[in-house]
């Protein structure tokens, strides 16, 4: 295991992220294993959307593989019709916050939710491709590493926030 400040620089360190260089890949947009899910061009297409980078000209858009001890899913309401899909991970005693940009309609929400379901179910492993945000507190004294949700992929399927639900993925 290579600590992650050598991969990405400080943004993993802050984030408590460990770099596994990964046998078949190896790139700074891959924070983990990619455990056969996240391909290279999985890495390339985030590549594509025009993306901040940080003081070593590393992408701040990056995939991280996670073993699904938890799965929280949920549509928090906003107001009339307007809800935004919550994931929750735990994995190796970490709690993670997935979280989107803006809130949907509820009926985009739950098509949303239910294909985070399909994809997950039953799955020890998943992807997760989004921006690390700071750490924050869950309210109970536990550490919640937020992060910007762009895709979820799993050997069963992959979601795209830039995608409608009905679409295929290339």
């Amino acid at each position: 295991m290579i600590t992650g400040a050598i991969a990405i620089g400080t943004l993993a360190f802050v984030f408590g992220c460990t770099h596994v260089l990964p046998s078949s890949l190896s790139d700074p947009g891959l924070l983990t294993d990619d455990y056969g899910i996240v391909t290279l061009d999985d890495i390339r297409q985030n590549a594509k959307f025009v993306r901040p980078r940080d003081k070593d000209g590393n992408p701040l858009l990056v995939w991280q593989c996670l073993h699904l001890d938890r799965v929280e899913i949920n549509c928090e309401p906003y107001g009339d019709d307007v809800a935004t899909p919550n994931l929750y991970v735990t994995s190796a005693g970490k709690r993670y916050f997935f979280y989107l940009r803006h809130a949907w309609s509820t009926f985009r929400c739950n098509l949303d939710i239910e294909t985070w379901h399909k994809i997950l179910k039953d799955e020890k492993v998943a992807c997760f491709s989004g921006e690390p945000s700071l750490p924050t507190d869950d309210g109970l004294n536990r550490a919640l590493l937020s992060w910007q949700l762009d895709r979820v992929k799993s050997h069963k399927g992959s979601w795209s926030y830039f995608m409608e639900p009905d679409e295929p993925e290339d």
